[in-house]
C-alpha cells in the first residue's frame, strides 16, 4: 500500500474554492487547555523512556504545541487523539496536514482505523524527514473497507529523539482529488504528444533525477500547473548537480513560470563523473507540479544511468492521488528497456574500458548490489581489490563483476589454484564459483540467487556478477593466497582477473554450536515441479545437504500435500507402533550433514496429532487406514501424542542423538491457541518431561504467566529479548532461542532481500550478545502458497523471472534462502544462505574463543581483558538490537581482532 506527498492544491485566486475545510481535529492548534490540551491525550505505549508535554517553547503559531520524546529506543511516545462513530467513511480519501519540526527517524504521525464497535482496521502512518525549523507536512490516504471513525495518534517513535507538532488537520479530501485529477490532465496530454521523451511528474517536496555518465546533450522540457502566487515560500525548477552526492547549492537550469511546454538545450560536462538533472518542488504552503522531460536521443540513451523519482515521504494507505510525484508509466517502461540495452555501456564507460576489451573488477560479498548499486559502487572508484580473510575450514566469498563488450550470449568463469606461502595451494576444487541472478522487487531487480550451470546465461536484469565460494581446507598453511577467475563471453579472449585471500592460524571445527531450526517443505518440491505422489527422499535429499553445509539444521515439514516420514501402525492389540525407517534415512542425512538439531514433530501444529484426520493409522493386519478421531484436549489425545513422542525420544536416544530434538506444538499461538497450546504442553510435561517443550512468540509472563509452567525453552521474535525479559526463567536454567520471519523490520535485523548484507549477518552477532543459542525460521523453500498456482514449466524459474508469494509491501525474501533449479534435484543457493553461513561462522569464531578464554586463564591479562570486551560484542558491531554495524566494516574488522586473540591464546 502507498500514500503519497499531498499538493497543496491552492491555486491562486482560486484557493478557497477547493476541499471540505472542516478539520476532525479539536483543538488542533493545542491552545486550549489548563494542565494539559484539551482534547488530547498525552502519554506512551510499549517500552522506552521518554516523555510528552505541552510547551511554550517556540510553538508555531499561537502560544503552544506538543513535545515528544524518545530518550532511549522504543515503541513511542504520543499526543493521541479519537474521534466519535460515524465521523469517517469507508473507502474513501482523506488528507492528514500539519507543521513539525524533530530529529531523524522519530517524527511519526499516525492515523487508526475502526469500525463502527472500535475494532482496529488497520493504520496509515509514515516516518517524517528531520527538520531544525518547522516543516509542513501533508498527505492524502484512503480509508478501508468498513472505516467508520479514526483514531489519530502524533508520535515520538522507535529511535533516540525529539519532535514537536502544531496546527494539525484532517479533512475530507475528496474534492481536493477531483481537483488535482483536473490540475494534471493537461500536463498529461502535453506528455502524451512527445511519446519519444522520457516524462516525470514532480509535486510537493519530491525529485526526480536523470543520471547520467558521459556528456551528451541533453533536451529539456518542462511545464507546470498550479503556479503559486505571491509571497509563497516554494522553491522549484530544473538544476544540474555534479559529484558523488546531491548538491542543495546546484546552479538553477530553469524555474518554470507558467503552462506552457518549453524545451531548453543543455550540454554536460565532459569526463567519467555522474551529472544528474533534478527536477524539484520544496517548500510549503501552495506549490505547482511540474512535466519535466527529456528527449531519449541516442546519446542520451547511451549514458542514462538511472531515472529515479522520489516523493518525499511514503505511508501505507491504499491509495495514489493524480499529482503523486512519479514517472509516467510509458516512461517507466522505456527507461527500463533502454537500461537493459545500455547497462553494459554505461558501466564500461565508468570503469574506463578501453573500446572492444572486456573490464573486470572484485568486489567484497559484504554488498548485494542492483543495476544502480553497481553504478554507484563504480563510481565510488574503489581502490585495491578486498581480500577477504578466514579460518581454516571456514568458507570465503567474493564477487568479480564482469563487463564484456556488447552483450553475450553466454559466459564461462573457471578458477584456477591458489598459491600461497612457501609454496603452499589451494586446489581450484575448492572454489565454487556461481553467477548471480536477480528478482523483481519495487521496480527494481535484486540480487540472491546463486546459477550453477556453466556456461552461464547472463542475467537480463542486472551486471553479470560472478560469486566465488572458498571452502579453506583445514589443513591450509597460513598467509596470503593468491588465484585468479579465467572468464570469456562467447567465443572472445579469455580474461583473466586476479584475486587473494587470506588464511588464518585458526581452524574452525567442523562441529556447528549454534543449533538451528530451518524449516524444509517437500510438498513445496512436490508442486513446483508437478511431480505425483510424495517426493523421493532421492530428490529431497540435495535440498537438506544444501542446507547443512551451510551450518542449518532442515527440519522435515509436513504441510501441503505430504506424508510424515514416520508410518504409525495399530497391532492387533489395539496399541500403535511405528515404523521409523523412512526417518532414518532423513536423520541419517542430517547427520551426514552435520546438523545439530531435529524435531520431534512433522508440522507448525504437531498439538493437532492424533486430533480429526491426522496421523493416517495403518492396520497391521488388514492394511485399513483409519484416522485417531480423539477430541482435541482430552486424555486420549494427550496420551497418545506423549506414546509418539516418547517412542520417537527412545528411537533417538538409541542412535544416540537424544540431546538435538525438542517438540514445538504449536506456532506463535494468540487468542484460543495461547490455552490450547498451553493445554497441550502441560499434558507434555507430565507425560514426557524430558523432551524440551518450545514455544515461540510467548514470554514468561504470557498467558497470565502461566507458559513459564510449561515450557522451558523460549523462542521469541528477536525484538521479545529486550528488557531483559527473559532473565528469569535462563537463570532457573531454560534454555533461549530466538526468531524472525516476515518480522520484525528495521530498526532491527532481519534476513531480507532486498535489505543489505550486513544487516542480515548482524543478527547472528546479535545471537551471541543476547545469550540465545539456537535460531528458528519458517521456511528455506516455501516458494508459493499452497493456493497460488504455479507457472508452468517455460515461465517455471529459472525459465522466467522468479514469482514469490511472500513478498510485501517493504520486503522480499520471507519464506525462503533456496530457489528451484533446472531440474528437482538440483536446487539453487542464494546470495542470503550464504550470508547465513557466514553468520554461524562469526558466531562460530566466537564460540571457539570464549573456549580458549576459559582454558587459557593464566594467559597475558590484557589479551584476555580484550577478548572479554569481544565476547560481549562491542558497540561497534552491535550496540544493542536497534542500533548496529550496518554496513559490515566493523564486523569485518572485528573478525580481524578475533582471529589475533585466538591466535595469541593458542600458543
Amino acid at each position: 500500500m502507498r500514500c503519497w506527498r499531498l499538493l497543496a492544491l491552492l491555486i491562486a485566486g482560486a484557493g478557497a474554492a477547493g476541499a471540505q475545510t472542516t478539520n476532525l481535529i479539536r483543538n488542533p492548534g493545542f491552545e486550549a487547555g489548563t494542565t494539559a490540551p484539551a482534547e488530547w491525550v498525552l502519554g506512551m505505549e510499549g517500552h522506552g523512556a521518554g516523555s510528552a508535554r505541552w510547551v511554550t517553547e517556540n510553538p508555531r503559531s499561537g502560544t503552544r504545541a506538543v513535545r515528544l520524546e524518545m530518550l532511549e529506543a522504543g515503541n513511542y511516545w504520543m499526543a493521541r487523539q479519537t474521534y466519535p462513530a460515524g465521523t469517517a467513511r469507508p473507502e474513501h480519501p482523506y488528507r492528514l496536514s500539519g507543521w513539525y519540526r524533530g530529529t531523524e527517524g522519530v517524527c511519526h504521525p499516525c492515523v487508526y482505523f475502526r469500525n463502527k464497535e472500535g475494532t482496529f482496521l488497520g493504520a496509515w502512518e509514515t516516518t517524517l524527514a528531520p527538520a531544525k525549523e518547522w516543516r509542513f507536512f501533508d498527505f492524502v490516504f484512503a480509508t478501508p473497507p468498513g472505516t467508520d471513525h479514526f483514531e489519530l495518534q502524533l508520535r515520538a517513535q522507535g529511535v533516540k529523539g525529539v519532535c514537536w507538532f502544531d496546527d494539525v488537520a484532517l479533512e475530507d479530501a475528496e474534492a481536493l482529488a477531483r481537483e488535482g485529477q483536473a490540475l494534471v490532465a493537461s500536463l498529461l496530454a502535453a506528455a502524451k504528444a512527445h511519446p519519444d521523451t522520457l516524462w516525470a511528474l514532480v509535486s510537493n517536496g519530491g525529485r526526480v533525477e536523470w543520471e547520467f555518465v558521459g556528456s551528451p546533450t541533453l533536451e529539456v522540457a518542462w511545464a507546470t500547473a498550479g503556479v503559486p502566487g505571491e509571497g509563497t515560500t516554494a522553491r522549484y525548477g530544473v538544476r544540474l548537480e555534479t559529484g558523488s552526492r546531491p548538491g542543495k547549492g546546484s546552479p538553477v537550469v530553469r524555474g518554470p513560470r507558467n503552462s506552457a511546454l518549453r524545451w531548453q538545450r543543455l550540454r554536460l560536462p565532459a569526463g567519467r563523473q555522474r551529472t544528474r538533472l533534478v527536477a524539484y518542488v520544496d517548500g510549503a504552503g501552495a506549490r505547482p507540479v511540474l512535466l519535466v522531460g527529456v528527449k531519449a536521443t541516442r546519446d542520451v540513451t547511451a549514458s542514462l544511468a538511472r531515472l529515479q523519482a522520489d516523493p518525499v515521504d511514503e505511508g501505507n494507505a491504499a491509495m495514489e492521488v493524480p499529482w503523486q510525484t512519479r514517472l509516467l508509466p510509458e516512461t517507466a517502461e522505456r527507461f527500463a528497456a533502454i537500461r537493459q540495452a545500455n547497462r553494459g555501456t554505461v558501466l564500461r564507460t565508468v570503469l574506463g574500458a578501453a573500446p572492444g576489451k572486456a573490464v573486470t573488477r572484485v568486489c567484497s560479498a559484504w554488498h548485494n548490489l542492483t543495476d544502480d548499486g553497481w553504478l554507484e559502487w563504480a563510481l565510488s572508484r574503489p581502490g585495491r581489490a578486498p581480500v577477504p580473510a578466514g579460518a581454516r575450514n571456514e568458507y570465503l566469498s567474493l564477487q568479480v563483476l564482469f563487463v564484456p563488450p556488447g552483450r553475450p550470449r553466454q559466459v564461462t568463469a573457471q578458477p584456477t589454484a591458489l598459491r600461497g606461502p612457501h609454496g603452499a595451494t589451494i586446489p581450484a576444487s575448492a572454489c565454487q564459483v556461481r553467477m548471480l541472478e536477480y528478482v523483481p522487487f519495487q521496480g527494481k531487480w535484486w540480487p540472491d540467487p546463486l546459477m550453477e550451470a556453466q556456461p552461464f546465461t547472463p542475467p537480463a536484469h542486472g551486471p553479470i556478477v560472478f560469486w566465488i565460494t572458498l571452502h579453506v581446507p583445514p589443513d591450509a598453511r597460513p598467509g596470503l593466497y593468491r588465484g585468479a577467475l579465467r572468464l570469456r563471453a562467447d567465443d572472445g579472449p579469455v580474461v583473466t582477473q586476479p584475486f587473494a585471500v587470506r588464511v588464518w592460524n585458526v581452524t574452525l571445527p567442523s562441529e556447528t554450536h549454534l543449533q538451528s531450526s530451518f524449516w524444509l517443505f517437500r510438498a513445496q518440491i512436490r508442486r513446483y515441479f508437478d511431480l505425483p505422489g510424495d517426493l523421493p527422499l532421492e530428490d529431497y535429499f540435495p535440498y537438506i545437504d544444501l542446507a547443512t553445509s551451510h551450518r542449518l539444521s532442515p527440519i522435515d515439514v509436513v504441510e501441503g500435500p505430504a506424508e510424515p516420514l514416520v508410518k504409525v501402525y495399530r497391532e492387533a492389540d489395539g496399541s500403535l507402533s511405528y515404523d521409523f525407517s523412512e526417518w532414518d534415512r532423513y536423520l541419517d542425512r542430517l547427520r551426514q550433514g552435520g546438523a545439530n538439531t531435529i524435531h520431534l514433530g512433522f508440522t507448525h501444529w504437531m498439538a493437532n496429532w492424533f486430533t480429526g484426520q491426522a496421523p493416517t493409522i495403518i492396520d497391521r493386519q488388514t492394511g485399513a487406514v483409519t484416522a485417531p478421531g480423539h477430541a482435541f484436549g482430552s486424555k486420549e489425545h494427550l496420551d497418545a501424542l506423549a506414546h509418539y513422542l516418547r517412542a520417537a525420544a527412545n528411537h533417538l536416544k538409541q542412535r544416540g542423538e537424544f540431546e538435538k530434538c525438542y517438540i514445538q506444538p504449536w506456532d506463535e499461538p494468540h487468542g484460543d491457541g495461547l490455552a490450547k497450546s498451553h493445554l497441550v504442553l502441560e499434558g507434555l510435561r507430565d507425560r514426557v518431561p524430558e523432551i524440551p517443550r518450545l514455544m515461540d512468540a510467548v514470554a514468561p509472563e504470557t498467558f497470565d504467566g502461566r507458559m513459564k509452567d510449561v515450557v522451558n525453552l523460549w523462542c521469541p521474535l528477536s525484538p521479545g529479548v529486550e528488557g531483559g525479559v527473559f532473565d528469569g526463567v535462563r537463570q532457573r536454567g531454560d534454555t533461549l532461542w530466538w526468531y524472525v520471519c516476515l518480522a520484525p523490520g528495521r530498526p532491527y535485523a532481519n534476513l531480507f532481500t532486498n535489505w543489505k548484507v550486513a544487516e542480515m549477518r548482524a543478527l547472528f552477532w546479535q545471537t551471541w550478545q543476547v545469550g540465545a543459542t539456537g535460531i528458528l525460521y519458517w521456511g528455506l523453500n516455501y516458494w508459493l502458497h499452497w493456493d497460488a498456482p504455479v507457472p508452468p514449466p517455460e515461465k517455471r524459474f529459472p525459465n522466467g523471472p522468479w514469482v514469490a508469494s511472500t513478498t510485501y509491501r517493504e520486503t522480499i525474501g520471507d519464506g525462503y534462502f533456496i530457489y528451484p533449479g533446472p531440474a528437482v534435484d538440483q536446487p539453487l543457493s542464494s546470495l542470503r544462505l550464504e550470508t547465513i553461513r557466514d553468520g554461524i561462522e562469526d558466531y562460530e569464531l566466537l564460540y571457539l574463543l570464549r573456549g580458549l578464554v576459559e582454558q587459557r586463564s593464566d594467559a597475558d591479562a590484557a589479551t584476555l581483558r580484550l577478548a572479554r570486551e569481544v565476547l560481549k560484542v562491542r558497540p561497534g558491531v552491535a550496540k544493542n538490537l536497534r542500533e548496529f554495524d550496518r554496513d559490515g566494516a566493523a564486523i569485518d574488522a572485528e573478525r580481524q581482532v578475533i582471529a589475533r586473540l585466538i591466535e595469541r591464546l593458542q600458543r
